[in-house]
């Protein structure tokens, strides 16, 4: 061929022919010469990028043609054309989606629509085609080259949705109660199932902490306080017993006025 001519990105909404298909498609433009021209629009393919591919196969020279507005516009135009192509309803709707993907939300009437009336696509393929093709563009690329099923791909595409919500209510989570782990996580340090683990041994940690300071309050009190109100019996009953020049006089000052400040908190006093 003389000239190499690139695509128009709006025939790059279909896939292209597998190996087998072209080689196949070489054959008969070799036996048969090219049957039908290839049309250029603004110096690119709009239609025939296959069949272009086999000229070169076959060493035939490639016939082109100018679009002629054949259709009202390229869009449609290659659209139209899809009755050609062996492809499933779920790569057609891929193809409206990719080449119309906002479907007239919010400026009327869907520049697909005059499409899909001359076609068997249901307005509901177009609509999971568009889904897919917004939030996993990876399936929507599986979509067109026949890998995965329209419908599979919708189903899947909702289930990520729905994990990549709840991740994002865990790591929420996760900032409000340690802000530095989540933000190792948004840094790609930690996974979000590390950071949570992190987080519950930290919780454990802290709860095992506290239950130990608990307890010693209790005993501290326990073997302190006396059963009845009359205080000064009790402390000259075991005075007998207390080594009291092994105590600091100044820490039993502060532990008294330690636990008056938290009777006070506990009663809900304000001091």
């Amino acid at each position: 061929m003389t000239k190499k001519v690139v695509f128009h990105p709006l025939a790059d909404a279909y896939r292209l022919m597998g190996d087998e298909e072209l080689r196949e498609l070489a054959d008969d433009v070799r036996e048969h010469g090219l049957l039908e021209p290839i049309v250029l629009h603004e110096g690119k393919i709009l239609d025939g990028r296959n069949r272009y591919r086999a000229c070169g196969e076959a060493g035939t020279e490639p016939i082109t043609v100018e679009w002629s507005g054949e259709c009202g516009s390229p869009e449609a135009f290659v659209l139209a054309k899809h009755t050609r192509r062996n492809v499933t309803k779920g790569q057609h709707a891929m193809a409206v989606a990719r080449i119309y993907p906002d479907g007239g939300r919010g400026k009327g009437k869907d520049p697909a629509s005059k499409t899909l009336k001359i076609s068997d696509i249901a307005t509901s393929y177009v609509r999971q085609a568009r889904y897919v093709l917004r939030e996993a563009p990876d399936l929507a690329d599986s979509v067109t080259v026949g890998a995965v099923a329209l419908n599979v791909a919708y189903v899947e595409t909702h289930e990520r949705r729905r994990a990549a919500s709840g991740e994002e209510s865990r790591l929420k989570r996760l900032t409000e109660q340690y802000p530095e782990l989540a933000e190792l996580v948004e840094q790609g340090e930690l996974t979000l199932a590390g950071a949570e683990a992190e987080a519950d041994e930290r919780e454990r940690k802290e709860k095992e902490h506290s239950d130990i300071a608990t307890m010693n309050l209790k005993r501290g009190v326990d073997l302190v306080a006396p059963m009845d109100d009359d205080v000064d019996a009790y402390i000259e009953k075991c005075l007998p017993s207390w080594r009291l020049d092994e105590v600091d006089v100044n820490a039993v000052d502060r532990a008294g006025k330690m636990l008056c400040a938290l009777a006070a908190q506990m009663r809900g006093k304000k001091l």
